[in-house]
Order: structure tokens, then C-alpha cells, then sequence
């Protein structure tokens, strides 16, 4: 097959147009590369946005359909360690979401040893515990049950 056959295929098969960049490969518009065979095509992206492949496979009819797809959204750093805060709560703030008298019950739980050591830790006068921590022990807070683990 000559490039422009190459280019013309991968529109076919993606619906993007393409540049022919050789192997049997074209890079896309999206930025994406699509590597073709006569009955198989392999789209790989990766760009700032998302990551995975598709794969296509071509029916006895001429008609290209995707047949696989693993494509996923990159999370924004900012987003991944202000994140990190959403799961760390004083004992007092736990207490309260997980429905508990107080801070000092989960005090006494730390003394019991039913936290591990990685799962709290004390920041000057203040306790700190992780949310999974508390999932862990207590299960999901009743306001959240809509919440996954």
C-alpha cells in the first residue's frame, strides 16, 4: 500500500485524518497513532489528556468497528494532592461524620490498636486519621453510603 492509502484507511477506521509515518503506521490528528493490518487496527493515545488504546477490527461486511477500548482521563496533579486532604479528618471531625460521641472514642480505639500506626498520627495537640482508616473500622458513614470505597 502506498501512504496516501495508508491515510486514507486510518480516516476510514477513525473518522481523524492521519500522516502516513511508515510500519504501517499513521500518526493521527488528535495525536494519537493508529497501526493498521489487514483486518486488526490498534489506536494507541496518549496525550495530556487521557491514555489507552482502542483496537478495531474490520467485519466481513468492509465495515471497521472499534472492538475493544481502554481509554482513560489523566487526573490533574493540583486536583490528585489537594485530593489528599479530602481523606484526612481530626478525631473530632471523624467522630462527628461516623456518627461517634466524640474524639476520645476514637482515642480510646487508637490505644485498643484498632487503627494501624500508618493509619493516624498526632500533629502537635492535634490527632489526625485517614479516611480509609475509619471506613476500615467503622464502615462507610451513613450520610455517604452513596460513597465508593
Amino acid at each position: 500500500m502506498l501512504p496516501d492509502d495508508f491515510e486514507e484507511k486510518a480516516e476510514e477506521i477513525t473518522g481523524l485524518t492521519g500522516k502516513y509515518i511508515g510500519r504501517n503506521m499513521c500518526e493521527l490528528a488528535d495525536g494519537s497513532t493508529l497501526t493498521m493490518g489487514e483486518d486488526v487496527a490498534l489506536q494507541i493515545i496518549d496525550n495530556e489528556d487521557e491514555y489507552g488504546s482502542i483496537m478495531y477490527t474490520k467485519f466481513p461486511t468492509g465495515r471497521w468497528e472499534s472492538s475493544s477500548m481502554s481509554v482513560y482521563k489523566r487526573k490533574d496533579p493540583d486536583k490528585i494532592l489537594g485530593g489528599l486532604l479530602d481523606d484526612v479528618y481530626t478525631l473530632a471531625e471523624a467522630a462527628q461524620k461516623w456518627g461517634l460521641s466524640d474524639g476520645s472514642v476514637l482515642r480510646n480505639a487508637i490505644r485498643q490498636g484498632r487503627f494501624r500506626e500508618d493509619e493516624y498520627r498526632q500533629s502537635g495537640a492535634t490527632w489526625l486519621i485517614t479516611k480509609p482508616a475509619m471506613v476500615r473500622v467503622y464502615g462507610i458513614p451513613r450520610r455517604d453510603k452513596k460513597w465508593k470505597r
